[in-house]
């Protein structure tokens, strides 16, 4: 799967570039699903947990990255761009596993046909995962 160039990202988007958040970028766009900040973290060295969700923050808040809550509440990100457009997700509620379901046609009807402007879609699934549901 091809990649976003982290470094045009952060020049596109007017964000400052730093080694740090260019490491971090590039691990984002690395990634194929959802990832918590703790396993951002853990995935780069000398940049602190505290600068990891601040940078996750502004990616979301610059349409880069997405957000998700988790079957307790816990935060997930994912790339947000051409090589990972919406799709739903399955959250496991017992072990707090996040899988990325495949993407399905949505239509979305509002009602009085206009004025509106949509800003997120989200369809999350929840249940059990094979192996929590076989143990």
């Amino acid at each position: 799967m091809e990649r976003c160039e982290a470094l045009q990202v952060l020049k596109d988007h007017k964000i400052r570039v730093t080694a740090g958040r260019k490491a971090l970028l590039e691990e984002v766009f690395r990634r194929d699903g959802a990832f918590s900040a703790a396993e951002l973290h853990r995935a780069t060295e000398g940049v602190d947990l505290a600068t990891v969700y601040r940078f996750l923050n502004l990616l979301v808040a610059r349409g880069i990255a997405r957000a998700l809550r988790g079957p307790q509440g816990e935060q997930f990100f994912e790339k947000a761009c051409v090589h990972n457009p919406v799709h739903p997700h399955f959250l496991c509620r017992k072990c707090g596993s996040v899988f990325c379901l495949p993407s399905a046609p949505l239509d979305v009807s509002l009602p009085g046909g206009g004025g509106f402007l949509v800003e997120e879609v989200s369809l999350i699934v929840r249940g059990l995962c094979p192996s929590c549901r076989d143990s």
